[in-house]
């Protein structure tokens, strides 16, 4: 039996300039392509063999002694979440720190992130963080990488934190040693540090994963990964002029966020690109403009925490900021989206029409989505191209993009779309890739799958053993559900906290979210430095509690309405390849209140005051639960 669909007749009934019936079924079909048995699974973690993709191709890594040291407080990543942790703890008072971090230096991402056309597509005021602290203003609107990356090294000398750097370091273990109450870390340098604190910043949540194509190593070209850009093998910079590539015949596998960055650079340098997209990306026009001196100068002090309070506000849609953000990408498709929805309720009451509030979500959507799609015709000569680069999907199924010069790449002579249908690429040979029994032969490729957060299959918060009270690791806890207190803390790891995509309650401005984790442990390590206190984790019971607390908080109609949007996805990292509810997928352990629910719980529970949650341990041995 046909069941209708519940946009039945709205076309007419409300006068819209498309079929909501049929595009529902072109989106249902699209996501149909795409999902696949093997979910996370398709992806492949650089490791054994594959390792070499994760190499540092931008600093040389040095030959050094060994260190043994005791620290206060260890930090694993120097991208801009360990930046904060250590600048709130230099402000906390806490001097003695380590910080340590594969990349050849700071800037997490961002130091990887060296592509041609890299930039940040989050407002730089509100994306880059503690910018009063350090008085720095950024250049533009949307700053590229290597501002970004320079502003990394600006907040490092700011608060001092250049002795504490180990840098060219990989993180082999860490071990909790109880009758010490210490941790053991030690890395790939043979260093063996001594702390009483550690915290992972990010993790390999950010790290890139490969697809698990058949012949990935058969392939006798060159390749790397967009994130480990070969400058030495293409030739110019950031700004591109990829002068060696002139002659090349190129592929790029993924066009996700950083790979439409990089596609124009390629267009215009290579022989030849082949773009092969499985699944292409909502592209809106970038807009970007220089920061005006005056208007900067005018700002008053608290200006940057209010600003990402009100951003956070816009892209959660469940509330009225205090002031209006004039941001080109995510605020004003909130607010886009929410002029759709308040049309077409007026719409429905002119016309005597009952629309459910999640109709009414995923029509503003499709009005939304009908304009992006419009832009492809816009800017693409060829009708078949300008088709295979529509997204047919929902805002926010995929991150969204902003991009000036992506699609009139499509424009040229010697660009190819290579379309795979949801497919993805059949396999590699010695000399290229096959897509649908179509061999395309290549002098380079290039990897841009993406990064391996929200993918259960793949994911690890480290590549290393985390190993805490009684000899278990953090994976083992972890291996049905991951149980923590804030996404911050966990039981059985003393004097362990984490900052990464796990908990983070906010999801347009990760560093928004970290920087206010970053003022949870500082002001937690604090407390214990100066109470005497050895030994803090979450009682198992503080761990319960916030199991509940995501759960109540995906429970509310506004967080179910985005549940079942999800579910209608097409597959990606955002959906956890089409498993939005999974208990390990990256939803599940975000703090479903969106907007400012997360930060008012840190902040909420730092003016208690109490550390309620947490087990002491005070010298002696005497334990405390608060």
């Amino acid at each position: 039996m046909t069941q209708t669909s519940p946009y039945a007749g709205l076309q007419e009934q409300l006068g819209l300039d498309f079929d909501p019936v049929a595009l529902q079924e072109r989106y249902d079909d699209e996501r149909g392509k795409r999902l696949r048995r093997d979910r996370g699974a398709q992806y492949l973690r650089p490791e054994g063999d594959l390792s070499g993709y994760l190499d540092d191709p931008y600093t040389a890594r040095p030959e050094r002694a060994a260190r043994t040291e005791t620290v206060d407080v260890v930090i694993v990543g120097a991208g801009f979440g360990g930046l904060q942790a250590a600048a709130r703890l230099r402000e906390a008072g806490v001097r003695d720190l380590r910080i340590i971090d594969r990349a050849g230096d700071v800037g997490g991402n961002w130091y990887w992130n060296r592509y041609p056309g890299a930039a940040c597509d989050s407002e730089s005021y509100c994306y880059l963080p503690l910018l009063e602290e350090t008085g720095y203003m950024p250049s533009k609107r949307y700053v590229d990488a290597v501002e970004i990356q320079r502003y990394a090294r600006r907040i490092t000398e700011h608060f001092a934190l250049g002795e504490s750097l180990l840098m060219s370091t990989l993180v082999t273990g860490m071990f909790w040693d109880e009758p010490s109450a210490t941790w053991l870390v030690t890395t790939d340098h043979g260093d063996r540090i001594t702390a009483r604190f550690v915290l992972v910043a990010g993790g390999d949540t950010v790290s890139p994963k490969l697809p698990r194509v058949p012949g990935l190593a058969d392939f006798a070209g060159h390749s790397f990964l967009c994130q480990r850009w070969d400058y030495g093998y293409t030739g110019g910079d950031i700004d591109g002029d990829l002068v060696n590539l002139a002659d090349k015949r190129v592929a790029i596998v993924g066009t996700g966020p950083s790979a439409l960055q990089a596609i124009p650079a390629l267009g215009r340098s290579a022989g030849h690109l082949y773009v092969i997209q499985r699944t292409p990306s909502g592209v809106e026009a970038r807009n970007n403009t220089a920061t005006d001196p005056e208007w900067w100068a005018s700002l008053p002090p608290g200006w940057q925490d209010a600003r990402m309070n009100d951003m956070a506000v816009i892209v959660g849609a469940n509330g009225t900021p205090a002031e209006e953000i004039y941001d080109d990408g995510f605020a004003d498709q909130a607010r886009d989206r929410a002029d759709f929805a308040a049309d077409l309720r007026e719409r429905a009451r002119q016309a005597g029409v009952e629309l459910s509030d999640y109709t009414v979500l995923k029509l503003a959507n499709m009005m939304y989505m009908e304009r992006v799609r419009a832009r492809c015709d816009e800017e693409v000569d060829d009708p078949d191209t300008a088709q295979a680069l529509k997204p047919y999907y929902d805002l926010w199924c995929k991150r969204p993009t902003w991009n000036d010069d992506y699609l009139r790449t499509f424009n040229r002579a010697n660009v190819t779309l290579v379309d795979t249908g949801g497919r993805g690429v059949e396999r590699v040979t010695a000399t290229g890739v096959v897509v649908d029994g179509t061999e395309y032969p290549v002098d380079l490729i290039i990897y841009a799958a993406g990064f391996q957060a929200g993918q259960p299959e793949l994911f690890k918060l480290a590549g290393y053993p985390i190993v805490g009270r009684d000899g278990m690791s953090l994976e083992d806890r972890w291996a049905e559900e991951y149980r923590t207190w804030f996404g911050i803390q966990v039981h059985g790891l003393p004097n362990y906290f984490q900052m990464a995509a796990i908990g983070n309650g906010l999801g347009s401005n990760f560093l928004h979210g970290n920087g206010k984790q970053a003022q949870y442990v500082a002001h937690v390590i604090r407390r214990c430095l100066d109470d005497g206190i050895v030994a803090v984790e979450p009682t198992p019971e503080a761990e319960d509690e916030w199991a509940r607390l995501l759960a109540e908080s995906q429970s509310t109609p506004a967080a179910q309405l985005q549940l079942r949007f999800l579910t209608e996805c097409t597959p990606g990292l955002l959906t956890n390849e089409g498993d939005p509810l999974h208990p390990r997928g990256v939803f599940k352990v975000l703090y479903g209140e969106r907007g400012l629910g997360y930060v008012h719980l840190l902040r909420d529970w730092q003016d208690e005051g109490t550390l309620r949650g947490l087990s002491l341990r005070r010298r002696g041995d005497v334990v405390e639960q608060r």
